[in-house]
């Protein structure tokens, strides 16, 4: 029994390690204050700046950041300077899974920011507001993200506040994963 349960951790440890990648996690927080999710992160991204920012502003394709995103399209935007991006979230905790639309106008801040403001009355967020930054460390890219946002979705109190904390920890990471892996895939 007990080398059967070593043989499967070292299959398990042999398929996951393909996935993982150079990325650094420098610092996550994930915290709840009222109705409002608020993450912080910092992670240090074997890419250069321009191939990370062209992943992130490659809004058809989202989807390729995080598999909870099951769509995302760029709609008409409100003004010039403006996308408006539209993603549609596919997300399961523990027993209980949703989908969520979001609806964002984004705003380019040069080469080193994005800003995401949620559209609420087109999605299934109260409120929220996305800021990711870009700084150059050697031919690493330091990218920092600050979001708040307040799901228009019940949370149940008590369980549910740590269960959507880990949640969007999850992804936070796996998005930081993918993007790495994105921006250092050769052009076809």
């Amino acid at each position: 029994m007990a080398l059967r349960l070593q043989l499967l951790l070292v299959c398990l440890l042999s398929v996951s390690s393909d996935y993982v990648v150079a990325t650094e996690l420098q610092y996550l927080s994930v915290s709840h204050e009222d109705s409002v999710y608020h993450v912080d992160m910092v992670i240090r991204v074997n890419a250069p700046l321009h191939q990370v920012r062209a992943v992130l502003t490659d809004y058809e394709n989202l989807s390729k950041l995080n598999p909870a995103i099951i769509s995302s399209e760029v709609l008409l935007a409100p003004q010039a300077g403006v996308a408006r991006v539209r993603t549609r979230i596919h997300e399961c905790v523990v027993l209980i899974c949703f989908e969520m639309v979001r609806v964002e106008d984004v705003t380019e801040d040069g080469e080193r920011g994005l800003r995401a403001e949620i559209v609420a009355e087109q999605s299934d967020a109260r409120s929220g507001r996305v800021d990711w930054s870009f700084d150059i460390d050697g031919g690493h890219t330091l990218v920092s993200y600050q979001a708040a946002i307040e799901p228009e979705i019940w949370i149940p109190p008590v369980i549910g506040p740590p269960l959507f904390k880990r949640k969007l920890r999850q992804h936070v990471l796996r998005t930081g994963q993918n993007l790495e892996q994105l921006a250092t895939q050769p052009a076809l």
